[in-house]
């Protein structure tokens, strides 16, 4: 009778990342369990600061409304405490979407990413939501062939 060798039964790991590349940029996406927690914090916090500017477009307009229909009345300081609580969000959103980038895809990603967009704030944002939309559907459609691949066997 012959001995076998007991083999080990190998079993590989993730990465620990997802490669992305935005503008031409490689970076990785951290899948680790801190990580990810501390980007989806970020990014719900990041999302409350975007309503909180739709709700400042709206009283905008509400507040123009006023003006137009009241014209005899002097509505600056209105104007000026709305402008400064409006300054105030803009700047915050601007830290925020700096914050959740650089959170995600790794310090100095959000300033690489500014620079080679010309400096425009707006396609970085943009860009990162869709680049994020595309880590979920990656992530579900992996889950979804394990789940397949598991149901074969």
């Amino acid at each position: 009778m012959t001995k076998q060798m007991n083999k080990p039964i190998e079993i590989q790991l993730g990465s620990g990342f997802i490669p992305l590349r935005i503008g031409g940029i490689d970076f990785k996406f951290s899948t680790s369990d801190a990580q990810q927690t501390k980007y989806y914090e970020k990014y719900a916090e990041l999302m409350d600061k975007q309503k909180e500017l739709e709700k400042f477009q709206k009283d905008s307009k509400k507040l123009q409304d006023k003006i137009d229909a009241n014209k005899d009345t002097d509505y600056s300081k209105e104007q000026d405490k709305f402008i400064e609580s409006l300054s105030k969000t803009v700047t915050e959103v601007s830290d925020l979407v700096t914050e959740t980038v650089d959170c995600a895809l790794g310090d100095g990603a959000f300033e690489k990413l500014h620079e080679k967009a010309g400096g425009d704030s707006d396609a970085v944002l943009e860009a990162f939501l869709v680049a994020m939309e595309a880590i979920k559907n990656y992530k579900q459609k992996t889950k979804l062939n394990k789940y397949i691949a598991d149901k074969k066997k």
